[in-house]
């Protein structure tokens, strides 16, 4: 049965290179705004890391390299690129964040990884984020955690993702509820050329989703979108031959962390917190277990579920 929404549909302001303080983005933010940003040197300095990676591993011109590769021998090199892309990312977008005016004490980068969106029913599910209609809360993210997305490439006129706006304010009926952020960890995440049935395991919507209206936003490489964990969101089918590659990290705040600041949580309720695998931007540590102690008993009170 189709959804029926109301005649209001929210809106969902874009906000290009809007140079605001960091605490006021993150509340716009929280509140289903999204932000727009033109590339700078900072952001070009981890497109050309992420470019050297890929053409080490794909050769030149890798947004080719799905014409000339099938599909297993592009998974294998993929998870190479997105390996060797995990030693260098952090300090590099830490560099980024600090660029967008975010506190480098008081900011955590975590998450990050090269996404390929793959064209012309190659590789269906794309490789490094899922591709169908889904919110990062339900795979355990913190409603305070911030996304972050990079093209490493131009894409004209096209986009890689759609944000579904209609959905920022109405629950979705979900799994989230079967999924425990440790297990992922421990085997699926750890694969980025997933077969269909373990993409099938992966939270997703129990319901329907109606896709229009959407939102695509397009970017030069080096552009950055920023928005909220809790946007339901999708892959936009690529129709070309060639392989949109991105990368994509992760902050938070432990400002937002330690006030319980955030967007709404509607229907997330996974086991477990993303939150270990983030570092603190100045000197790349760990984020203290007793931070995300406080944020797992907090969340315990609040709707949907983030405990163990």
């Amino acid at each position: 049965m189709r959804r029926r929404f109301s005649a209001t549909v929210p809106i969902v302001l874009s906000l290009i290179d809007a140079e605001i303080p960091d605490v006021d983005r993150r509340v716009s933010l929280f509140s289903g705004n999204v932000f727009v940003y033109s590339p700078r040197p900072t952001t070009r300095a981890l497109c050309a890391s992420a470019h050297s990676i890929l053409g080490r591993v794909f050769g030149p011109q890798p947004v080719h390299a799905q014409q000339r590769l099938s599909e297993a021998p592009f998974s294998s090199l993929f998870l190479e690129a997105t390996g060797q892309l995990a030693e260098v990312i952090p300090e590099l977008a830490s560099a980024v964040v600090v660029d967008f005016d975010c506190d480098p004490n008081s900011t955590f980068v975590g998450g990050a990884t090269i996404s390929a969106t793959t064209g012309l029913g190659f590789l269906a599910h794309g490789l490094g984020v899922p591709q169908h209609p889904h919110r990062d809360t339900w795979y355990a993210a913190a409603a305070c955690q911030l996304n972050w997305w990079l093209p490493l490439f131009d894409l004209d006129s096209s986009a890689s993702f759609a944000f579904h706006p209609s959905y920022w304010d109405t629950p979705v009926h979900n799994n989230s509820g079967e999924f425990r952020f440790d297990d992922w960890v421990d085997s699926t995440r750890q694969v980025a050329a997933m077969p269909t049935e373990e993409w099938l395991s992966h939270p997703r919507p129990l319901e329907p989703i109606d896709l229009h209206p959407e939102i695509r936003i397009c970017c030069p490489a080096g552009g950055v979108v920023i928005s909220s964990v809790a946007q339901l969101y999708s892959a936009v089918p690529n129709e070309t031959s060639k392989t949109h590659f991105s990368v994509h990290f992760q902050t938070v705040s432990e400002r937002d962390l330690e006030a319980g600041r955030g967007a709404v949580n509607l229907d997330a309720s996974p086991h477990g917190t993303s939150l270990s695998s983030f570092v603190r931007c100045s000197d790349l540590s760990p984020i203290p277990a007793e931070l995300i102690a406080r944020y797992l008993e907090r969340s315990r009170g609040r709707p949907g579920r983030t405990d163990e």
